[in-house]
C-alpha cells in the first residue's frame, strides 16, 4: 500500500500507524501555515522611531484578529472559562504595540504605541504623557529620548473612536503629534511576536502602567 500524504510504500499496522502520524503532522502544518498567512501580518520595522522596544529590521508578526470588530467573536471572548482567550478579542488596550495606516487610503503603514483611549485628554510635553492630568510612568521609554524630545507641548482631546498613538523613541518619532489621533479601522492589528531580530525570537507583552 502506499501512502497518500507521503507516496512510500507501507507495509504492517505500526507503519500504518507511523504514517497515520505522519498525515496529521503535515495536515496540522499546512493548516497553520494558512491561519498565519490568513489572520496574521509580517512586518519589518524600519527606522528608529520604537527603540529600544523595537529595533530597525526586526521582523514582528501583528494579529489582524486582535481588533476585530465582530459580537459573535466577543461573546466567544466573555464566554470563555476564566477568560483565558478574551485578551485575542478586547480591542485596542493601552501599551498595544499597533499597526496602523496613517489615513485613508493611504499606502504607508507605521508601527507605534497606543497611548490614549477615547474621551481621555492626552497632553505630551519634554516627551512625558498625561493622561486626564495623570502623569503616567512609562518603562519602555529611556530617560536621555526624553531630554531629547521636542521642545513644543501638545494638548489633544480624543473623541469617540479616536486613539493616540505614540513612537517610544520620543525625538525620532512621527506620530500621532504630527498626524493626529486615529480610528479603530486605520489600526490593522496589534504586534505581538519578534520572530526575527539579533536578540532571537520575542513574545511583546502589554506594559503595566501606574496609574492606570
Amino acid at each position: 500500500m502506499v501512502s497518500i500524504c507521503t507516496g512510500k510504500h507501507i507495509n504492517g499496522p505500526s507503519a500504518w500507524g507511523h504514517t497515520k502520524l505522519e498525515c496529521l503532522e503535515q495536515t496540522t502544518r499546512h493548516m497553520l501555515s494558512i491561519i498565519r498567512e490568513r489572520l496574521s501580518i509580517h512586518f519589518t520595522v524600519v527606522g528608529p522611531s520604537m527603540m529600544p522596544s523595537l529595533d530597525r529590521g526586526e521582523h514582528v508578526l501583528v494579529d489582524r484578529l486582535a481588533y476585530a470588530e465582530n459580537r459573535l467573536l466577543n461573546r466567544l471572548a466573555k464566554k470563555t472559562v476564566g477568560g483565558a482567550i478574551s485578551h485575542i478579542f478586547n480591542g485596542p488596550q493601552r501599551g498595544d504595540i499597533t499597526l496602523v495606516t496613517t489615513g485613508e487610503g493611504s499606502q504607508k503603514i507605521l508601527i507605534k504605541r497606543l497611548i490614549g483611549l477615547p474621551g481621555e485628554s492626552i497632553k505630551v510635553a519634554n516627551g512625558e504623557v498625561r493622561i486626564n492630568g495623570v502623569h503616567i510612568y512609562e518603562s519602555y521609554t529611556h530617560t536621555e529620548n526624553l531630554l531629547m524630545d521636542r521642545s513644543e507641548s501638545s494638548s489633544y482631546l480624543l473623541r469617540e473612536n479616536e486613539y493616540f498613538l505614540l513612537g517610544d523613541n520620543r525625538h525620532a518619532s512621527a506620530d500621532s503629534r504630527d498626524f493626529g489621533p486615529v480610528s479603530r479601522c486605520m489600526m490593522l492589528g496589534r504586534a505581538w511576536l519578534v520572530v526575527h531580530s539579533r536578540h532571537g525570537m520575542k513574545i511583546i507583552r502589554r506594559p503595566l502602567y501606574n496609574t492606570y
